[in-house]
């Protein structure tokens, strides 16, 4: 349960990425469709230019008293989790490569596939490309849990409006994103169009299979005219043993358009 759970946060913090968007946002009337609600969800962020604006990013967020610090330059990411003493590096490529990386004590993400090195087993244990791909897509092609990009998802992703609900009196436009591994439903809140949850079910997943994952946002405020929440709950639901975990985090700093060397990216050699 520790390591699934681990690797939940690790996907889910792609979740925080802001990459540039494609398709010009503009404010019309709800006529129910998919482009209608891409568009206004889009502005309501902040707009196209706000966006486009953004070449890299670096935030704090602490959960359980640990520091989660997340660097995105120039298309890639690095998340540095220090967690029950051990320390795991995350990083995720946009450009598609045929080489695999070992990292020592770390956890590489690559479109091929990657490893987990460290622990037990001190030879590393291989991440499937299977894995690898949706969480390339989450990384880079999501907008805080939500796919700006949507007209460019990798091949096998599904994306569909469903039907509007309301939950504990708030009401939602939901839509949801899947391929063979699993399926998300995104909530987004019909007054401010911010992503209030997502639910994501991995029911299929090779990985983390018989388990749901829920994560909200809250606290969105605007830094650099772009809007972020400032607190997420994630919530891990087993289907098996009904034993859930539930961790809260708050963002502490976000820096944007902070200079970064891309050296901080290459993956360092094994002794």
């Amino acid at each position: 349960m520790p390591q699934r759970f681990t690797l939940a946060i690790l996907i889910c913090f792609g979740f925080l990425l802001v990459t540039a968007c494609s398709g010009k946002a503009q404010a019309q009337k709800n006529d129910g469709s998919l482009d209608w609600l891409m568009a206004n969800h889009i502005e309501a962020l902040g707009g196209e230019k706000a966006l486009n604006a953004i070449h890299s990013r670096e935030i704090v967020t602490t959960s359980t008293g640990q520091r989660y610090p997340e660097v995105s330059f120039q298309k890639k990411s690095r998340t540095y989790i220090d967690r029950d003493g051990r320390y795991y590096t995350e990083t995720f490529h946009r450009e598609n490569s045929d080489d695999d990386y070992q990292m020592q004590n770390r956890f590489a993400i690559l479109p091929t596939g990657g490893w987990q090195v460290g622990g037990a087993d001190s030879k590393g244990t291989k991440i499937p490309a299977e894995m690898a791909g949706p969480m390339i897509q989450n990384q880079v092609d999501l907008n805080l849990g939500f796919p700006v990009n949507y007209r460019m998802l990798t091949a096998g992703y599904r994306l569909k409006r469903l039907g509007d609900i309301e939950e504990a009196g708030t009401n939602y436009h939901r839509l949801q994103m899947g391929d063979n591994q699993s399926t998300m439903i995104y909530y987004i809140n019909t007054d401010s169009l911010m992503m209030d949850k997502y639910v994501n079910d991995l029911s299929n997943s090779s990985m983390l299979d018989g388990f749901k994952i829920e994560e909200t946002f809250s606290d969105y405020r605007k830094v650099r005219g772009t809007m972020f929440p400032h607190s997420f709950t994630m919530t891990m639901i087993s289907e098996l043993d009904r034993n859930n975990k539930t961790e809260t985090s708050t963002v502490h700093e976000i820096r944007i358009n902070k200079p970064f060397d891309d050296v901080l990216f290459e993956f360092p050699d094994l002794p």
